[in-house]
């Protein structure tokens, strides 16, 4: 018999299992890896004081996550080109 405070648990456990599966076989294991890193986010120490002594580690985190985000929208981009000539003129 299972108690009540254990069966609450596994209600999110089976959604975040459902979700990691649909995302596997719809977008692959790369999209997989990708959330799997973004999700380190919360646990992460991350700080706007200079004056903390962690500062340096948020900003190093910081440029991580973005440097990924930059570099896959890059190459999301292909050969298009980021405005059309309609907007630049």
């Amino acid at each position: 018999m299972v108690s009540r405070s254990s069966r609450t648990g596994l209600i999110p456990k089976i959604y975040l299992l459902g979700l990691t599966m649909l995302l596997l076989t719809r977008v692959g294991f790369l999209a997989l890896a990708v959330a799997v890193v973004f999700s380190a986010w919360r646990i992460t120490s991350v700080t706007p004081n200079p004056e903390a002594w962690y500062f340096p580690q948020s900003v190093a985190t910081v440029v991580f996550f973005c440097a990924v985000a930059l570099y896959g929208f890059w190459i999301s981009m292909g050969d298009q080109k980021l405005f059309s000539a309609s907007v630049l003129d």
